[in-house]
């Protein structure tokens, strides 16, 4: 009964939604409710009719998502839902919003606001065609924009500078711009109007801020950009302070009458602030919205519990505020519902047992309290008799060990149990819906940081486990791009002897390091004199003549060549990829290069790019290469962060007994009020009454989110939960730790015989001895699956010319067959049948692709066109969605023709028992004949490169024109 009254279409509803409880089904189920309520209104219909020539279907509903993964998903279940009805009126709309998806208005809230900043941008004085930047690009202008800052306030301003010299007396230089870049980074703001700055002493970092924010915004102007929390910053302007805002807000609530809001506890104060102002008429009852045929609504879903992005500005308070706000503006006349689903549908009973049990004892706010975070208990929704599991594995520390030592421990403990249970264990195939022995790819690790991967990795090493870390960081740390980079950095300054005895000491010089001992102690200013008058003796000397011919070419290469290309002649002369010739190591080598060529487009030269890549390396914080891991049977590492959203039939949650480290910088930022309040600490004894105030604040709300990522983490299980840690040997454990919690809940002690508890342990609970894994024998390396293996490179043989097969490169293309905006039209288009082909897309779902993309009308239309002449002519059927054919998409290759190395990469290759199909996507329209004579050589080294890595009887080719059929 509650559930149907959430689904009420004229009620305003706040759903509480636990983990697992079937959120998105939900918001789906009201979405279509909404629809059908379209449907039902005549004066609605004819409304519509007149003014825009068409029957209203949903343009009247927008749908706004935090991330775009939770957008597709939505949009999946809306037409599971219409495809799947029992009413032919609604099946046949969902046949007419597949062909017609950008009638569908669900979006995360970034793509909302840069569709309303774009349709609005002359309002908001912004350039209509602005670009997005992120990522080490913006964070580049941010440092750029302080720097010049904090030399203007030198150079002129005689006032501030002297308060500038009382800062720099207590901190350096380079602890002030890391505070101001700090500073940057917690406020998703771009205009200090909105900041209110606590402490005399912080006037100095004001005026920085404000200085800087200035030059950056002048900048951005310029170059046409803006970041995500400009988005934000300038949509919120635009609603509040724009002399239009009543225009445009008329002009949205004319065709705007229900909003749904997903996941909204990860709000933050002026993502709200947005979806307030949209809906402020709809509150006082006044304005254009209750004029209309339908009554509007708001629909608001998420979960307190969740709410684990503090670091990105989310502030679980706004999420009882809301509710507060609903309640008091929508409940009158009886037109707000507050529902709080009880079902898990996600869990089997030992984990919701062990989740009840646990976090009604840890969490212990209500709801009044808006910094407590409070617990709602749940029951089992799922129908399997399955019962599941939880296990508490803890091992006593033999002597008092430091942290490292801990971690070792730890990850044997966890690398054991999960040897253990591979093959043994039973979980439920949710698509075969039958239970079957867990497999590696069953198991996730779920980690609150990466500080211990590098113990999880040798453990997982030693007993042969297959893993694949999802989401890692550290680029710049391994040591195929360290190479790369001092390969880089010694181009661009050949005096450089630090970077150039990196690449002699690599397994790429073959030189041993007695041979590079020898030529670094020879005489000689540089280390590169050294090595070119140094004579070595036997296949030495051969060794050291050839590195010093290759030097010589990658100079003069480098002259008239660009950088990407200098270094991937490198990469073939050292041959590189064959002794980095994992799947991550290549992956990490391309990230690298696809950095270079960003940069070079730029117009960045050589001693430019080496110079910006150096200030990013300094983070350690760059992701490294993805890799395809879809259908890898292998265990799953990665961050809780990461994993918010997902499920999986085991989850393993490490290092228990360690306490989160306090990352703050001093710095406190409270987004609850009408301003932003931010409060810099320099120093616990120079602190007033008011800054000690907001660090014990600060300090309450960060324990609070560890309690939830804690609650995070174990709802991620499906059916089995394991938690591993090390129990102090003097038993103080810490009590802010996960372990702490445990202990405390479930009265824990440990004595010689192991853990034991004091009191009830739920159902399907158990502690064990984790020592008990370390002794496991280690397992034999698991049987590869037969895949073809492709050759990167190869050893090669000078002389030979390195050539890259691509259209816009091995071929000149007459300019009338690719026409304006053809390049980005066929780049896009190849992106998404790419996506399609390896079911991370769906035909439709491309629209929401397409949204998150800054693209221009003529090619977001071209592209829908294509795909739509594709379907009715069954090509993506017959040749992209894929089947239970053995298929390869934007397969790589390389291979030696001519004297020359021939790289690139085949759209899509499918297996037919002895028969290999080549399909080659185009994107011209026309003159048929003159692609096929233009794409002919092209197609023969597809052709060759097939043969060589799959040897099919028999080859078949395809130019597949996407516009014409």
């Amino acid at each position: 009964m509650e559930r149907e009254e959430a689904l009420n279409p004229g009620k305003s509803v706040f759903v509480s939604a636990p983990a697992g409880s079937g959120k998105t089904q939900l918001l789906a189920e009201r979405y279509v409710r909404l629809l059908e309520e379209n449907l039902k209104n005549k004066a609605l219909q004819e409304y519509s009719e007149k003014f825009a020539g068409r029957p209203l279907i949903t343009e009247n509903i927008l749908s706004i998502t935090f991330t775009r993964k939770a957008a597709f998903e939505m949009r999946e279940r809306v037409f599971e839902l219409l495809l799947g009805s029992k009413s032919e009126e609604l099946r046949k709309i969902g046949r007419h919003l597949l062909e017609h998806p950008e009638r569908i208005r669900i979006s995360t809230i970034h793509s909302f606001c840069h569709s309303l900043l774009r349709r609005f941008s002359l309002e908001a004085g912004i350039d209509p065609e602005f670009n997005i930047i992120g990522g080490w690009a913006a964070e580049s202008l941010s440092l750029e924009a302080i720097d010049a800052a904090i030399r203007n306030i030198i150079e002129r301003d005689i006032g501030v500078r002297k308060s500038l010299q009382a800062c720099l007396a207590r901190l350096r230089m380079r602890k002030l711009i890391q505070n101001i870049s700090a500073i940057t980074k917690k406020l998703p703001i771009t205009d200090p109007a909105f900041a209110r700055w606590q402490g005399e002493r912080n006037q100095i970092y004001f005026e920085i801020f404000k200085l800087a924010v200035d030059i950056l915004k002048k900048n951005k102007k310029e170059e046409g950009c803006l970041e995500y929390h400009d988005l934000e910053v300038e949509t919120l302007k635009l609603l509040r302070e724009n002399p239009e805002w009543l225009n445009i807000l008329y002009t949205f609530n004319s065709q705007i009458q229900h909003i749904l809001v997903d996941e909204f506890q990860d709000t933050n104060f002026y993502q709200w602030r947005i979806i307030y102002a949209l809906i402020e008429d709809w509150v006082s009852g006044s304005g254009i919205a209750n004029e209309m045929f339908a009554q509007p609504t708001l629909f608001l879903v998420g979960d307190e519990g969740q709410s684990i992005y503090l670091f990105r500005g989310a502030d679980v308070q706004l999420f009882r505020e809301a509710s507060r706000m609903m309640k008091e503006n929508f409940g009158r006349e009886g037109r707000y519902v507050y529902y709080r689903p009880e079902e898990n549908y996600r869990s089997l009973d030992a984990v919701i047992n062990f989740a009840n049990f646990l976090f009604q004892k840890v969490m212990t706010g209500s709801r009044e309290d808006n910094l407590k975070t409070s617990y709602i208990r749940f029951k089992k929704g799922r129908e399997d008799k399955q019962k599941g599991e939880v296990g508490i594995l803890l091992s006593r520390s033999p002597k008092k060990i430091g942290a490292q030592k801990m971690r070792e421990l730890d990850a044997e403990i966890m690398g054991g149990k999960i040897q253990s249970i591979v093959g043994s264990s039973l979980v439920f195939d949710k698509e075969k819906g039958e239970t079957l022995p867990c497999q590696w790819k069953d198991i996730a690790v779920l980690l609150r940081d990466r500080n211990s991967l590098p113990q999880i990795e040798a453990a997982f090493k030693h007993r042969n486990i297959p893993y694949v870390v999802i989401g890692s960081k550290g680029l710049f740390e391994t040591p195929e791009v360290r190479l790369l980079y001092a390969i880089l950095k010694f181009l661009r300054d050949p005096t450089d002897d630090l970077s150039f005895l990196s690449l002699l000491f690599s397994p790429c010089s073959y030189l041993s390091s007695k041979e590079v001992n020898l030529i670094a102690r020879a005489p000689g200013f540089t280390l590169l004199r050294r090595f070119e008058a140094t004579k070595l003796s036997g296949k030495e000397e051969e060794k050291r003549s050839r590195l010093l011919s290759l030097i010589n070419k990658w100079e003069m290469l480098a002259f008239r060549s660009s950088t990407v290309e200098v270094l991937e002649k490198v990469l073939l002369d050292l041959k590189i990829w064959n002794i980095y010739s994992s799947d991550e190591e290549a992956a990490n080598i391309k990230k690298f290069l696809w950095m270079v060529q960003l940069l070079e487009s730029e117009g960045l030269t050589l001693w430019d790019i080496a110079g910006e890549i150096a200030a990013f390396s300094q983070r350690g914080d760059e992701e490294k290469g993805q890799i395809e891991v879809e259908g890898t049977n292998a265990v799953n590492i990665l961050t809780i962060h990461g994993a918010k959203g997902l499920e999986f039939p085991i989850v393993f949650i490490s290092r228990i007994h360690e306490v989160s480290p306090d990352k703050r910088t001093g710095i406190f930022v409270d987004e609850a009020r009408e301003y932003v309040s931010v409060t810099l600490s320099q120093g616990k004894k120079e602190e007033s009454e008011q800054i000690k105030w907001t660090r014990q604040k600060y300090n309450l709300i960060a324990r609070e989110e560890q309690k939830r990522l804690f609650y995070v983490a174990v709802t991620r299980a499906r059916d089995y939960l394991y938690l591993t840690g090390i129990w102090p040997v003097e038993d103080k454990v810490k009590k802010s730790s996960w372990l702490g919690y445990l202990k405390d809940a479930f009265e824990i002690e440990f004595s010689s015989e192991g853990p034991r508890s004091k009191t009830f342990l739920p159902e399907g609970v158990y502690l064990e001895d984790g020592k008990n894994y370390m002794k496991l024998p280690i397992i034999s390396p698991p049987k590869e699956e037969e895949v073809p293996t492709l050759d990167r490179s190869g050893p090669l043989e000078e002389p030979l010319e390195f050539v890259r097969v691509s259209p816009t490169e091995a071929v000149e293309i007459p300019p009338e067959l690719v026409g304006e905006g053809g390049l980005e039209l066929g780049e896009i288009m190849h992106q998404a049948l790419e996506m399609i082909s390896k079911n991370r897309l769906t035909p439709h779902e491309v629209e929401g692709f397409l949204e998150s993309r800054s693209l221009n009308s003529w090619v977001r239309n071209e592209i829908r066109r294509h795909l739509k002449v594709m379907k009715e002519a069954g090509l993506l059927e017959k040749y992209v969605i894929p089947d239970n054919r053995e298929s390869y998409s934007e397969l790589p290759f390389a291979m030696k023709d001519k004297g020359k190395v021939i790289s690139g990469r085949i759209d899509r290759v499918i297996l037919e028992e002895n028969t290999a199909l080549i399909i080659d996507y185009k994107t011209h329209s026309q003159n048929e004949e003159e692609i096929r004579k233009i794409y002919k050589p092209q197609i023969e080294y597809y052709k060759k490169a097939v043969e060589a890595i799959f040897k099919p009887a028999s080859i078949r080719a395809y130019i597949l024109l996407t516009g014409s059929g």
